[in-house]
């Protein structure tokens, strides 16, 4: 499905079930279908739908507008065009800090809120938040693009450590071969402003039942971790034994076992 807001084309994912409504919104270089093995799993006890966020997947690749609040408003306008609200939202990495906003400033949209490998702090120094987004986008330019055929780009990401068919399966078919379903630049420029500023003020103020899931082997030590769970009285912390920072690709049952809990109690 695609849907316009302002002139940006998003695409939207429709994976099925029934129940209560799920969005799961993918990290940075990410796509809406990197979530499959969840929502197979996710599909016996709710409807679940996930987005490719701006400048990601199938939705427009380049935008005038890398803002965290034209994410945010993104997943405020698909909520109420699909008719979800409140919805269950899950995010993770870059997604994850989406929906966090999008709980703290649009409450009214959000029953439930899963925050995977995300935080609400920001860097000491702008400068070095800027240095960080040009080392995410020199990263990816190193992408050797075109891939020959998917065998190469398994190679590729096995190679790095991502999970190889998750990874593959993002790239897009050209005449030349594999390419990547992302601008560069738009990484860069999507990820200057989300580490220009910390986000704790939003954070506290998330009024929803919500959990905050991290990989045993993620991107934050156990302090971090704990620091983040107290900002928030009553967030359930859970840590996922064996999963690095794609925790919904390494562990899927795990965290949707822990999603479950959260919705039972």
């Amino acid at each position: 499905m695609l849907f316009d807001r302002d002139g940006a084309v998003l695409s939207v994912e429709d994976f099925g079930g029934s129940g209560p409504p799920v969005l799961l919104l993918h990290g940075l270089a990410g796509y809406g279908r990197e979530w499959q093995r969840s929502a197979d799993l996710l599909t016996a006890s709710f409807r679940v739908f996930a987005l490719d966020q701006r400048g990601h997947g199938n939705s427009q690749r380049r935008s005038s507008d890398s803002r965290r609040e034209a994410y945010v408003e993104d997943v405020a306008m698909v909520i109420g065009e699909l008719g979800l609200g409140p919805v269950t939202l899950v995010g993770q990495s870059m997604g994850a800090n989406t929906a966090m906003l999008v709980a703290a400033e649009h409450p009214e949209l959000v029953a439930c809120l899963v925050v995977i490998e995300g935080s609400p702090g920001g860097p000491d120094d702008p400068d070095l938040a800027v240095q960080a987004a040009e080392q995410i986008g020199a990263s990816l330019r190193r992408w050797p693009v075109p891939f020959a055929d998917r065998d190469a780009a398994r190679a590729f990401f096995v190679e790095k450590g991502f999970d190889a068919e998750a990874w593959t399966g993002g790239l897009e078919q050209r005449p030349d071969g594999l390419w990547q379903r992302f601008a560069v630049d738009t990484m860069i420029a999507c990820m200057r402003d989300l580490q220009s500023r910390s986000y704790w003020d939003q954070w506290r103020q998330v009024r929803c039942p919500t959990l905050l899931i991290f990989g045993e082997h993620g991107m934050f030590d156990a302090e971090h971790e704990q620091k983040v769970a107290d900002a928030l009285p009553g967030c359930r912390l859970v840590r996922i034994a064996g999963a690095g920072h794609d925790v919904h690709l390494d562990a899927p049952a795990a965290w949707i076992a822990a999603l479950q809990d959260l919705v039972a109690d």
